[in-house]
Order: C-alpha cells, then structure tokens, then sequence
C-alpha cells in the first residue's frame, strides 16, 4: 500500500460530484424529478414571497385605476345601462346599490388581474420556476407545478376575457 494512492469504488464513467439525475435518453430519474421539484418548490416560495410583499400596493393601484374609470365615465355609462335596464326610477329601486357595487367589483377585478399579469411577466423567480416546467414537462408529474400552471392560466384566461 503507498500512502498517496485513492482508490474510487463509483460507476464507469462516472465524474466526480456530477449526479445521475437523468437517464441517457434525457428524462429525468427519481432522483433528477425529486432534485428539479426541490429548485421548482423554491422558486416557487420566492416568487409568493415577492408578490405578498407587493399585493397590497397592487390592490391600492388596482383600486385607484378603477375609481378613476368610475369618477371618468363609467357611472354615466353605468348609469345609462341601468335607465335601459330598468327606466326612469332606475336608481331608488332595492338593488340599484348592489349591481353598482358589483359593477365596481368588476372592474377593480379587471384590474387587478392586470396587475397580477403584469407581476408574473416581470418575476425572475416565476420566469426561472416557468423555464423548469416547459424544460421538463413537470405539470406531467409534479401536482404543485401542475396547480399552479391552471391557476395562472385562469388569471390568464380572465385578463383577456375583460380586454
């Protein structure tokens, strides 16, 4: 025995501090989807982080952006809608309240799906959590990356639908 040798007991061909996380074929082994779900779980904690930090100024612009589509035409148009809808007496009646505060709803709504369009186009984290789900087809196999996949494209589905 001589004191400088090493002796490696690894796979052939195998390198030092690479892992075996996907077969030679490209897709992913137990270990490589366990490995990818750990990054897309991080990523994925950065980015609710980020927009938690950010919700609540996003609500207030939202909100804004709709009282100021109000205040700019929007209750006279509000307002021309329900004297169709219901006559001259449109606004003493019981509900005349009620559909102009859903109305309102709305159209915060609507902004506020803008808002949170906005804040996932311009994320690093959602963008890096987003390349790991098409690089590796992870809706197929990971319930979180899949959820939240359906989840963003409703909001999606939803901005588009209010433009």
């Amino acid at each position: 025995m001589y004191e400088n040798e090493l002796y490696h007991y690894g796979v052939l061909g195998m390198k030092w501090g690479v892992r075996r996380y996907q077969n030679p074929d490209g897709s992913l082994t137990n270990s490589g989807k366990k490995h990818i779900s750990k990054e897309y779980k991080r990523q994925s904690i950065k980015t609710m982080k980020s927009l938690k930090k950010k919700y609540n100024s996003m609500y207030v612009n939202s909100y804004n952006k709709a009282a100021d589509y109000m205040n700019s035409g929007g209750i006279d148009k509000f307002n021309k809608a329900q004297r169709k809808k219901y006559g001259e007496n449109y606004s003493t009646r019981d509900g005349y309240t009620k559909d102009y505060f859903k109305n309102f709803d709305n159209i915060l709504t609507k902004y506020m799906n803008q808002s949170l369009n906005d804040f996932y186009k311009n994320s690093k984290s959602y963008q890096k959590s987003k390349a790991l789900v098409e690089k590796y087809n992870m809706t197929d196999w990971n319930e979180l990356a899949k959820s939240n996949e359906e989840k963003i494209a409703e909001l999606r589905r939803t901005v588009e639908k209010n433009h």
